[in-house]
C-alpha cells in the first residue's frame, strides 16, 4: 500500500491480494482526499472510515458504493527498467 502524488494527483497504489496484480488509483473523491491504511487485513481510509476493496470500491462506511477513478499503470520489472531508464531515482523505503 502506498499513498503518494504524482504532480497533482494523490495516488494510491495497492496489491490486489486475490490476484497479486497492482492497481494504480486516484485518492481525491467528492468527499475530498482519502489517506489509506491496511488495519487489521482490511483497506480502510483515515478520513471516513469506510471499508474499501483492492478494486478501488468502498463496500461500507460513508463512501459506501463510491468508486475511485483507476489510473492506468504499468508495473516494471527493476533490472529491465533501470537497462533502459539508468537515472531513475528510487522511493525511498
Amino acid at each position: 500500500l502506498l499513498n503518494d502524488a504524482v504532480g497533482e494527483v494523490p495516488v494510491l497504489v495497492v496489491v490486489d491480494p486475490v490476484s497479486s496484480q497492482i492497481r494504480f488509483f486516484e485518492r481525491r473523491t467528492e468527499a475530498g482526499e482519502l489517506t489509506f491504511a491496511w488495519a487489521a487485513g482490511v483497506l480502510r481510509d483515515a478520513e471516513t472510515d469506510s471499508v474499501w476493496n483492492a478494486q478501488g470500491l468502498a463496500l461500507s462506511g460513508p463512501l459506501a458504493g463510491t468508486q475511485l477513478v483507476e489510473i492506468a499503470g504499468r508495473p516494471a520489472d527493476w533490472c529491465a527498467w533501470a537497462t533502459f531508464h539508468p537515472g531513475t531515482a528510487l522511493y525511498p523505503s
